[in-house]
C-alpha cells in the first residue's frame, strides 16, 4: 500500500467507516478489513491529497487566484472520482461475501455468514450501477445462498 498524506488518509478512512458502519453483519467487518486494499482507490486518494495540498499552498502563497481556483476544482473532480470508485469497491466486497462466504464457515457461524450474504446481495440488487461499473455479479448471477453453503460441505444443523 502506498503512503498517503493526512488529507488522503482521512478521506479513505471516512469512506471506509461510512460503508463499514452501514452494515450490521460480517459484511461490515469485511469492508473494514479490505476496503483500502484497492490500488485504484489508493492512487485516487494520493492524487486528492496532493492536489488539495497544492491548492492550500497556492492559496497561502498567492491568494485565491485563478491557479488556486483551478486546483480547487481539480480537488472536487478527484473527490467525485473517489466517491464513484468507493462504491465500486463496495460492490466488489459485496460480491466477495456473496460468493465466498461459504468458505469461511470453519471460522464463522453459518447464520452470521448467511446474514452477511443476504445483506451483500441486497446492497448489490439496489446498487446495480456501481456493480456494473465494477464488473461484478449481482442478482440471479450470484450463487443461491443454500447452494453456497452446501457446495462447501457445510450442512445446516436442523
Amino acid at each position: 500500500m502506498r503512503d498517503l498524506n493526512r488529507t488522503a488518509e482521512k478521506e479513505i478512512s471516512r469512506l471506509e467507516s461510512k460503508f463499514a458502519d452501514a452494515f450490521d453483519t460480517l459484511l461490515g467487518d469485511v469492508i473494514h478489513d479490505r476496503f483500502r486494499e484497492d490500488e485504484q482507490l489508493q492512487q485516487m486518494a494520493a492524487a486528492y491529497g496532493t492536489v488539495d495540498a497544492a491548492c492550500t499552498h497556492r492559496d497561502d502563497e498567492n491568494g485565491y487566484d485563478d491557479a488556486a481556483s483551478n486546483l480547487d476544482k481539480a480537488t472536487g473532480h478527484v473527490k467525485f472520482a473517489i466517491e464513484k470508485r468507493s462504491y465500486e469497491r463496495l460492490a466488489e466486497l459485496c460480491e466477495l461475501v456473496a460468493k465466498d462466504a461459504g468458505e469461511w464457515a470453519d471460522i464463522h457461524d453459518e447464520d452470521d455468514l448467511r446474514e452477511a450474504v443476504w445483506e451483500a446481495r441486497q446492497w448489490l440488487a439496489r446498487n446495480t450501477n456501481p456493480a456494473e461499473r465494477a464488473g461484478v455479479d449481482y442478482g440471479n448471477t450470484l450463487p443461491d445462498v443454500d447452494e453456497l453453503f452446501t457446495r462447501q460441505g457445510v450442512i445446516k444443523n436442523v
